[in-house]
Formats: structure tokens, sequence, C-alpha cells
């Protein structure tokens, strides 16, 4: 259980022996140069062992000849099946359990949530779980999360449905994948999903990439008690489709970011997010043609970094106390800028421009506002104010 922080102790050259009362040791497994054994904690691995003259065996003998470094040799388990009584564990955990090859075509009994191993694709219909997450790493701290996928994972939605993780401590997540999570949805599919306020970190979803094709999810990170970050989402590439609409909120203490796509975000759907830091940020930020993007954020609405562009053809609606937009812009749609987050003081026309620029607005609208010929106070009235 503390192979990622002692790293090394998984066997690279082993043998499996067996016999009966009285006999020679029989080879049934031998392995050198291992290359599977990974230095994860709680992980599980199967290897085949062809027995041809299916032969029984009273005892057995599982001898290391070689460690992958240092002098510790570590092994949790060790077992020995029959064909039929393997079950094969899915790398998959949902609500807390383990999806096998037994239970994945109704996890839970009750139809709300099944998994094809084929296609990778967690189907959740009208599912509604609020819970203790699962504990995915204990090395060093509690991390924890409702769904839990070490690889590549599709959800589909059909329905409503709803998860939170209520764990308070260390790190939680409502949703965790390592590889590629990809969202769609069946005939309008939701899903919410929500973290309690945490001592350290909060990651509402968290992937390495996201995509989300068709559906609408909305993402409420809990608050991080200790001061440090939350997130609604935290990915690395993510991708809106034109039939998907991202809602997404970060903490409302500490430093809460709405959407962090830190390898870029591509946005030709809809896309609403809030942060008390900052609505939505990545390295290289695409308003498509036909996209629609609403972003608050306490210091900044929507942030690229490394220089990278934020290109604006279509929608956009950002505010920030410090900026509106921080970082290098091109837009092949005129807008309107304000000075202040109420779009109250300092109206100016924003020009289209195929170089990339940077603006000094705490508030901007993507297509320009309409201007009315009416003023209260200073303030002139238009399509942007004029609810407020």
């Amino acid at each position: 259980n503390d192979n990622t922080q002692y790293t090394g102790r998984n066997p690279v050259n082993w043998t499996l022996k067996a016999k009966n009362d009285n006999d020679d040791w029989t080879i049934l497994a031998q392995v050198s140069g291992d290359t599977t054994l990974q230095d994860e904690n709680n992980k599980t691995y199967s290897f085949v062992i062809n027995n041809d003259d299916d032969t029984a065996y009273k005892y057995f003998r599982f001898e290391v000849s070689g460690i992958q470094s240092g002098n510790v040799f570590q092994l949790s388990e060790l077992g020995i099946y029959t064909s039929s009584d393997i079950t094969t564990n899915y790398p998959l955990w949902v609500g807390g359990t383990r999806v096998t090859s037994e239970n994945a075509s109704d996890i839970f009994g009750d139809g709300k949530a099944s998994y094809d191993v084929s296609s990778g694709t967690l189907t959740l219909n009208e599912y509604n779980c609020a819970k203790d997450g699962y504990v995915y790493d204990s090395s060093a701290a509690s991390y924890s999360a409702v769904i839990y996928a070490e690889d590549n994972l599709t959800i589909k939605l059909i329905g409503d449905n709803y998860i939170k993780n209520t764990r308070y401590f260390w790190s939680q997540n409502g949703i965790k994948v390592n590889g590629t999570l990809t969202i769609e949805s069946e005939s309008d599919g939701e899903l919410t999903v929500e973290t309690s306020n945490s001592t350290s970190a909060a990651y509402c979803i968290e992937a390495k990439n996201l995509i989300i094709n068709s559906g609408t999810v909305t993402s409420n990170s809990g608050y991080n008690n200790a001061g440090g970050d939350s997130y609604g989402v935290y990915a690395g590439s993510i991708t809106i489709g034109q039939e998907a609409t991202l809602i997404s909120n970060g903490g409302s203490k500490g430093t809460g970011y709405g959407v962090q796509a830190y390898s870029g975000l591509n946005v030709s759907g809809t896309l609403i997010a809030y942060g008390n830091y900052l609505g939505v940020t990545g390295q290289g930020i695409t308003i498509q043609q036909g996209a629609s993007v609403e972003a608050a954020g306490g210091e900044y609405g929507i942030s690229s970094y490394f220089n990278a562009p934020i290109v604006i053809d279509g929608d956009l609606s950002a505010v920030g106390t410090s900026l509106a937009v921080n970082g290098y812009v091109t837009n092949s749609v005129a807008g309107t800028g304000w000075s202040d987050v109420d779009g109250m003081n300092g109206l100016t026309d924003i020009s289209t421009s195929t170089d990339t620029r940077t603006f000094d607005y705490k508030k901007v609208q993507f297509p320009k506002v309409k201007k009315y010929q009416l003023w209260i106070g200073t303030s002139q009235v238009t399509s942007g104010n004029l609810s407020g």
C-alpha cells in the first residue's frame, strides 16, 4: 500500500512452482525482466498460467530472484485461481464499489449504473449518489472520488444524474479520471457533480483531458478551508461540443477556479464559469463561432498563460475585478468594454483584430452592445446594462 512512496520493491524476476506429495517441483510460470508491475498503490495484476495437462497440485512455491531496485521485496497478496473462479476487476470505482465482470451489467442491481468494458462506457440512468468517495490514494494524504477511473472513461447520461463527495478531508473529487473523460448524453441527459468543503484541495471534475460532446454538465466545487485551490473543472485539454453545456463553479473561499484547462480550451457549445479568483483559465482559449461563454472571477474573468492566445469568434461575456480578459486576444467579432464590472462606466467599442493585443477592461461583451440615447447620470444605457 505504499509502493508509490517507496519504489522498486516489485519482483522483476520470479518463478511459480507446484508439486504434490513426494514429487519434484514443476515450473508453472516463469518471468524474467518483468515490466508489468508498477510502483502504484493498491493495484492488482493478473497473469495467466498455462497448465496444459490440467494436473491438480497441492503445494505451490513463489520464488523471487530479483526486484526492481534496492534490497526490499514487497507483495501484499498472492492468489491462484481456476478459470471458473476468476472475477476480472476493472479499473473503475463507482459510488465506492469496484466494477468487476460480475457486477458490470448492473453495478448496484437497480438499473442505475452499468459498465461496458469493450467501449469503456459507464452509463448513468437517473443515478443519484451522495456519499464519502472511494479513497484512491492514501500514501501521503487522503484523495477520494465518487467515480474514479484509472484509464480513459466515457460517461453516457440518461435523465438527470447527481453525485456528491461528502468526505471531508485532504483532497477530494466528485469525478477523477487518470485518462481522457468523455461525456455524452441520450435525450438531453444531465449530470450534476458536487464536492463538500475540504481541508486542502477540491477538484470537482478532474481528468487528464475532458471532452463533453452533448448534454448538460454542472460542476459545483466546495471551498478550501485552508485557503488553497479549488476547481469546478480541472483538466489538460478541454473540449465542449456544439450540443454541450458546461456550468462550472469554483470554491467561494481560498483560490477558486471555475475552469482550468492547462493544455487549452476549445468551446463550440455553451460554457458558464465562476471562480472567486478566476472564471476560466487555460493555455490557449478558443471560442468558436456560434459558441457562448460567460466567465466571472474575483480577479480575472478569463485568462490565458504562456502567451497562448485567446481567440474570440463567438459570444463572450466576462467580468473581473482586475481584468475581464487577461492575455493576448484576437477577435473576429466586435465587442464592448467597460472600466467597471457593472458595465456603467468607461464604455468603449472594441474593433475586430487579427493581431494579438491586450485589453484593459473590467467587463467585456462580444458581440458589442446596442447603445440607447439615454443616460443615467454619466452612464449611457445599453443592452449590456439594461437590466441593472
